[in-house]
């Protein structure tokens, strides 16, 4: 056997203990290799590193110190914990003064809609008067479907017309004033400034109001199913037809075949794409209506996305 660590060769007689042969390989005394037996250790706790106790400046412990009792004594005087409740009070009270402003902003835009209603009144009498003579000029056949056209016609010095919804005790005359029309323009703005004007059976005025919120809303809902059912009444009730005038209102975004044999289409209005357009409002969320037909194309509905 050639003594060593390394490299050995180790020969066994027949019959030998190997424990007996190994021993002097791994003595417990420090030997001439200076080999010696360690305690077990857990593992990693040679490479442990032992924390150094944090040490505070003095600086450091009189802010500590400041803090304690700063602490102590609002505690003792019983107003801990009122610094954020006024700051949570001022903030209240801020947004209460903005949505007070807010609501004054809208009544006095109320307030002048309401009068630049009144000061219209006159002039859309003037035209409605136009409108009865040049109806009755033309043959009773064509006037039905020549009869939107004639109104809006008459209507175009007062105003630009969206659209004319027919009742069977008068109509509904939806337009947005020249006024208003070039103070959007100027100010970039997207959205049309909507007037309702109300007509009874013998052309009178009874009513004219801006339109906003909800019934501004439900205006523009009424507004496209009113285009879309012009379009078939003229082109015909198939569904490319429906589908060139909805491309006409304006970007489509979907379709849908219905079990029943109806269609429902996406739409969103070239005057919402131009509102995000003008208002740089590109990533927020598109105004989209859903329109659903029957299979006949007969009866149209106009409802919002949520």
């Amino acid at each position: 056997m050639t003594d060593g660590p390394s490299g050995s060769t180790i020969a066994f007689k027949k019959g030998g203990d190997p424990a007996k042969k190994l021993a002097p390989l791994w003595p417990s005394e420090p030997d001439s290799a200076g080999w010696r037996e360690l305690p077990a250790t857990p593992a990693g706790a040679a490479f442990r590193k032992k924390k150094k106790p944090k040490s505070l400046s003095a600086s450091g412990l009189n802010r500590l110190a400041r803090k304690i009792m700063a602490r102590e004594w609002a505690r003792a005087r019983g107003t801990l914990g009122t610094r954020l409740a006024r700051q949570r009070v001022a903030r209240l009270e801020r947004e209460a003064a903005e949505y007070q402003q807010g609501n004054e902003r809208k009544k006095r835009m109320r307030a002048l809609a309401l009068g630049r209603a009144a000061r219209l009144s006159g002039s859309l009498q003037e035209a409605l008067s136009a409108f009865g003579p040049r109806l009755s000029e033309l043959p009773p056949e064509e006037r039905p479907a020549r009869a939107a056209d004639l109104l809006a016609e008459s209507i175009r010095p007062v105003g630009e017309v969206d659209h004319v919804h027919w009742d069977s005790d008068g109509c509904h005359i939806v337009f947005e004033p020249w006024d208003e029309r070039r103070l959007r323009r100027k100010n970039r703005a997207g959205r049309p400034v909507l007037f309702r004007a109300s007509v009874d059976a013998g052309l009178h005025l009874t009513d004219c109001v801006p339109l906003e919120g909800a019934r501004y809303e439900a205006s523009r809902r009424e507004s496209i199913v009113d285009r879309l059912q012009a379009a078939l009444r003229t082109h015909g009730r198939t569904p490319q037809a429906l589908h060139n005038a909805l491309r006409r209102v304006g970007r489509v975004v979907g379709h849908r075949d219905m079990s029943d044999g109806g269609i429902a289409t996406g739409v969103e209005p070239w005057e919402e794409v131009r509102r995000r357009r003008l208002e740089r409002t590109g990533q927020a969320p598109a105004i989209v209506y859903m329109v659903s037909a029957d299979p006949a194309l007969e009866n149209i509905r106009c409802e919002p996305c949520h």
